[in-house]
């Protein structure tokens, strides 16, 4: 349950930033307690302390999103393939028996 839980939560924010990345969302500027006035929130932190653009926030979010996809996928295919028995198998070979 929990991984469908996770799933979906990263589906929305990952079609999140793909829609501000297209101009079709803002950037989520300000904070969730104190609203978009907040100058202490992460993406004006961003801008005013670190000196990223609109275009750098974009796109390293999507980008970002994008290898959490493919990580997902190395991952799946990792699993899919049994790679994961043959890795266990070639390190219980170079244990030392006790």
């Amino acid at each position: 349950m929990f991984f469908f839980i996770g799933a979906t939560a990263f589906l929305n924010i990952w079609l999140r930033w793909r829609d501000i990345y297209h101009g079709l969302e803002e950037i989520p500027f300000g904070s969730m307690i104190n609203g978009e006035d907040d100058a202490g929130g992460d993406m004006n932190k961003l801008m005013d302390g670190f000196g990223w653009t609109k275009f750098n926030i974009r796109r390293n979010y999507l980008l970002l999103g994008y290898g959490c996809w493919a990580a997902l996928g190395v991952m799946w295919a990792l699993f899919a393939l049994r790679l994961n028995k043959v890795a266990d198998w070639v390190a219980g070979r170079f244990q030392r028996e006790e």
